[in-house]
Parts: structure tokens; sequence; C-alpha cells
């Protein structure tokens, strides 16, 4: 029931509202007039009488508005005008600051005081051996505890933005932050914390706050065009010359441009171009640690918040994304390779890693869509380290939320994954957290073995992870432009464990073979076919596989011809295109060791494999009546 006090004192705003908006259209008006200062007191009694009541005619907007913000945006500009008065007119603004931050903190501690609130930044005054006296004859109609959050995380923001017009850029996120941690789920707060990072010209964490504030249950209607504007900035940006090793900065730059191509829907060419820069030059920053593992939370954030956004889109679009965040989980995974696995705990890209993984338990989808075979031989690879650390989640943090999931909380795409987590605020030891995030990565290394569709990887008898065998299908448009899997008519699925036969060329190899064999040695010139090298390769890091292994598709099917790719030149791991076809290396060997610079049969420009084959196959006859 609606308090009649309440509806009553209202009334007598409705005049004050005009009066003070027009007093503050004058700007030569730099004193507070009497309206507001009656405005103020007649939204302050009306919050604490009946606050579902004010909040449903938005009072605590219009109390914001009316009595304070626009009074500063007036003091703000007429300050600007160093000529005129501009010391007094920024002692004034410093007084005024003052004055507001003083309001809205008594009205928050007076909320949590009269409804009972214990806050974790503010607690109950019972606990300090406080008791307050209301007057009895004040008829106070209780709000629902939703309803307290809300307005309390209403000052809180506002306490953050009065701190941010100070330049007191501490306080102020302290107070975003806090606000976050009263409800997740809303997005204004998120939408401040991005203004705040914008002044310190983050642009990384400018776009990472927007989107954070435009994936929850309840966005801020104003995100939208923010994070629109604000890419808007790196569509015309310039890219370093590829091939050049790039700086953390220029990386960034990058990243955003692609994303900003993307969401915009301008161009997927140039977003093409910004993505073969990104997918080699990540590896080298990951690897000399030279970006921070938070920087990497926020594009996998951003990274997913986009997937999110291109449905209905152009195919090329999907396609893109894909490749990049191969190219983004390729760049993490790489350094494993080189980590002992007892140091695999501590690395630094782990946190990054969980949140994708997360991500692929909240949207298979992506996960049949990943049809990288580097990418899931770095997974087991990771796996395996893990496993062999034997990390065991303690028992009183089982469900304790890691660092990554507070800085998550909320966000629409890691819903499910993160609603049965206790988001405490209670410290945990740097090994209690380290060995948490590696046993929940396992779990989710589980998860993949037995419960997605297409299982990329399984586990074999011991429980260490391998690889699967499988080939994705290509994507196909549906009538409304979603991105769906063609299916094979001959499979219940879309994926399949045999390529495509051409027994044409297979009858060629053999004969072919067949005369190779049937030749006699030579044993100045006995030469080897090296389709799987060995050998260490000088730039690739020690201990790691040859970049030959990570080019072919665990489909070991003795029948099926080689697949055939176009690519000119050595096949690269951070490679986002067609990785369905390997490229083999192959090499012709001497006896003596000396190397003959003959190209792959399957690799380089020029003819087709087959005319190729036919051209060896000419040679070898003539060398055999030569040699005869």
């Amino acid at each position: 029931m609606v308090s009649r006090v309440a509806v009553e004192v209202l009334n007598k705003a409705e005049e004050l509202k005009e009066r003070a908006a027009t007093l503050q259209k004058n700007e030569s008006s730099i004193e507070v007039n009497p309206a507001q200062l009656q405005l103020q007191k007649i939204y302050h009694d009306v919050l604490i009488l009946d606050l579902e009541y004010a909040l449903d005619e938005k009072v605590e907007q219009d109390l914001w508005n009316l009595c304070f913000k626009n009074h500063i945006v007036a003091l703000q500009n007429l300050a600007k005008d160093k000529k005129n008065n501009g010391s007094h007119l920024q002692t004034k603004l410093v007084w005024f600051l003052d004055c507001a931050s003083g309001f809205y903190l008594s009205l928050l501690q007076e909320i949590c005081s009269v409804f009972n609130l214990d806050l974790p930044f503010m607690r109950h005054d019972s606990l300090f051996g406080l008791k307050r006296h209301l007057n009895e004859n004040m008829v106070i109609n209780k709000p629902s505890t939703p309803s307290c959050y809300y307005i309390c995380q209403y000052c809180l923001v506002h306490l953050g933005d009065i701190a941010r017009y100070r330049n007191q850029m501490i306080h102020a996120e302290s107070f975003y932050r806090h606000a976050v941690t009263l409800c997740a789920s809303s997005g204004h707060p998120y939408n401040q914390l991005a203004l705040l990072e914008a002044t310190r010209c983050e642009p990384l964490s400018t776009v990472f706050y927007y989107t954070r504030s435009i994936a929850v249950k309840c966005r801020f209607p104003v995100a939208k065009t923010n994070l629109s504007n604000t890419l808007l900035k790196w569509t015309k940006n310039e890219l370093p010359v590829d091939g050049s090793k790039i700086s953390v900065t220029e990386y960034e730059a990058a990243f955003l441009q692609l994303h900003a191509l993307i969401y915009l829907s301008q161009d997927v060419a140039g977003a093409q171009n910004a993505l073969k820069l990104l997918t080699h030059a990540l590896t080298p920053l990951v690897a000399t640690q030279e970006i921070s593992s938070w920087k990497l939370i926020q594009m996998a954030v951003i990274t997913i918040f986009m997937f999110s956004q291109v449905d209905g889109k152009a195919i090329e679009v999907h396609q893109t994304l894909i490749e990049y965040l191969s190219g983004f989980l390729n760049s993490l995974l790489v350094p494993i390779y080189t980590i002992p696995n007892d140091s695999v705990l501590h690395y630094f890209g782990l946190p990054a890693i969980k949140v994708v993984l997360s991500w692929f338990q909240c949207d298979q989808e992506v996960v049949n869509l990943m049809d990288k075979p580097h990418i899931w031989k770095g997974i087991c690879k990771l796996l395996n380290s893990l496993r062999a650390c034997n990390p065991v989640a303690p028992i009183n943090y089982a469900n304790v939320a890691l660092p990554e999931d507070h800085d998550l909380q909320g966000f629409s795409p890691l819903d499910s994954a993160l609603s049965d987590l206790s988001f405490t605020n209670d410290q945990m030891s740097e090994d209690i957290t380290v060995k948490l995030r590696s046993f929940r990565i396992l779990k989710l290394g589980e998860w993949l073995a037995k419960n997605v569709e297409c299982k990329p990887i399984h586990m074999s008898d011991d429980k260490t992870f391998e690889v699967a065998q499988f080939q994705q299908l290509p994507l196909a448009p549906d009538s409304t432009g979603m991105r769906v899997q063609q299916q094979n008519p001959g499979t219940t699925d879309g994926w399949k464990n045999r390529s495509r036969q051409n027994v044409a060329l297979q009858s060629l190899l053999k004969k072919s073979q067949a005369q190779v064999n049937e030749k006699p040695s030579d044993s100045s010139m006995k030469l080897e076919w090296n389709e799987n090298r060995s050998g260490s390769v000088d730039w690739w890091p020690q201990g790691v596989p040859a970049r030959d292994q990570f080019g072919t598709w665990a489909v070991k099917n003795s029948d099926a011809a080689p697949s055939v790719s176009n690519q000119e030149g050595t096949y690269s791991l951070f490679s986002g295109t067609d990785t369905q076809q390997p490229i083999s290396s192959s090499n012709l060997h001497s006896s003596n060791g000396s190397s003959v610079n003959h190209q792959s049969l399957w690799s380089g420009p020029g003819p087709s494999p087959l005319e190729r084959l036919l051209e060896q196959q000419k040679q070898q006859r003539n060398t055999m009546q030569y040699d005869t």
C-alpha cells in the first residue's frame, strides 16, 4: 500500500521542479537556488517513507539530475573560462561537489540504518554498539531487499561520479566496485567504470567494461551507444607492418580494430587483415610475458561477447571470430610445451584459458566449430601436465569463486558456469588459488571428453587426455543467415572420420611407390622420404613437437588420399586457415646427411599435385633407362 504522506510530499515537488529547471537554464546563475534545496529535502523524505513508490516515480533520478548534476555541469562549463573569474568558479565547484558527496553519504547511511541493512562496506550500527532512534510518528513502508540494494547501488554510483569529477580516480573506482558487489547483474556501475578507464586512456579496459554493461540481466541503456562510439574510433587505425614485432599497445589497437569492424559490420576484408597480424603477434608477447594476465582475460571476454552479437550476420563474420579465437588459444597453449609440469600451475595464461573453457561448457556450438587440431593437442598437453601435478581442491573452497570469476560475475554468456559458485569476500592464499584453478580446468577437460557431442578429446584407460579422430563439416547459412552445420547424409552428426578418397590418385601413388621400391639402390645417391621429420627447427621452442605434427589431423586412414593445400610455403602453427588439409614439410636427404632442396609433393605453388606426380614418374623412368 502506497504511503499517503509520501504521495502528498511528492506532489509539492512538481511546482518546484519547474522553478528549478527554469533557474538552471540561466547559465549566469552560480548559486544554489532555494528550489533545489527544497527538492533535496522532499526527495529525501519520499525515499525514506516509501522506497517502492519513490522508485516507481523515478525520484532517485530527479534527485540526481535536478538537484546536483545539472548544477555541476553548469559550474564546470563556467569554470573553463579562466578569464572570467575562473578561480572563483572553480572554488564554487569544489564546494558544491563536497556538499553533494556529503548528501549521498548521509543518505546511504540512513537507508542502511532505517532498513536494517548490513553491507560489507557499511556495517550495521548495532555492531558498533549504536542504536538509532526513529520518529515513532513516522510510518515507513518496508521495501523489498532488491529495492534496498538498488538504491544503495545508486548512491554508490553517484558517489563515484562525484569523486571522478574531483579527479579522485582511486576513490571513484572503489565506489563503483562496491556498487558491483551489491548487484553484479546491473549494468550501470560497469558503464561508469568504462568512463573512468576512458579518462585513464585505457581503451581495452574501456571496451571491456562497456561489454560488461551490455551483457548483463539489467543492461544500461546508454552503454551500447557508448560502445559503438568507442569502437568507431578504431576502425581507421593503421596496422603495423606485417612480420615486424609489435608492442602490447599496438596489439591492443589491432585487436580493437578487428572487433570494431566485426561489431559495426563495416569491413570484413579489413577485419581479415587485422586477423592475419593478430594470429602471429600474440605468441611472442605471451612467451615473454609482456602482456598481463588481466589483459588476456579482457580480450577473451570481449571475444566471447562478440560471439553473442553476431547472430544473423554474414558467415564470414563467424569464421573470422573462430579464426581469431583459435589463434588466441594457440598463443596461450604453445608455451605449455616449454614449461615443466611442476611449474604449469603458476602459468599466467591459465585464468584466460579457464574463462574460454568455461564458455565452451556454456555454448557447445562453439566446440563443434573448433576444428583446429593443434588447439586440441595443446589442450590435451595442458590437461596432462596439470594431471601430473595432481591438484586437489580444498574441501572448504570447493565452490568458492576464483579472482577471474569475481570479475565476470553477472556476465550473461557465462551465467550457467558461474551460477553454482559462492562469491564471498574471503581471501584465498596463492597456493590454494592455483590448485583450485587447475582442479577446475581438469574438470572442464573431463567434461569435454565425456559430454560434448563431437568429442574433440577423449580419456584413455590411464586417464591421459588424447585428441579424438574427427573432422568438422563446413559452415552453411540457413534461411535466416544463422550459422549451422552441414549434415552428412550418411551419418547421424556433422562429423566424419574418413577423408574423401581420390581413387585415381591413390592408384598412381601405389604404382609410383612400387616402382621406387623395385629400383636398385645407388650408394652415391640414396634418397629417403621423411614425411614426419623429427629433427628440431632453430626457431621452434625446445620440447615442442615438430611443426608438421600440428598440421596433421588425427585421421589415420591408410586408404585415404592426402589432402592438398593451396597455401604457399611451410605450414604455420598459427595459420588460421584450413587446418583440415595437412601440409607436410617433407625433405629429401641423401645418405651422407646432405639435404637436397626438393619441395614436398603436397606443398608450395606451381602445378597441381597430380601433374607433379606424373612428372616425377617421367623422371624416374628416364633415370631407370639411363641406368640400364
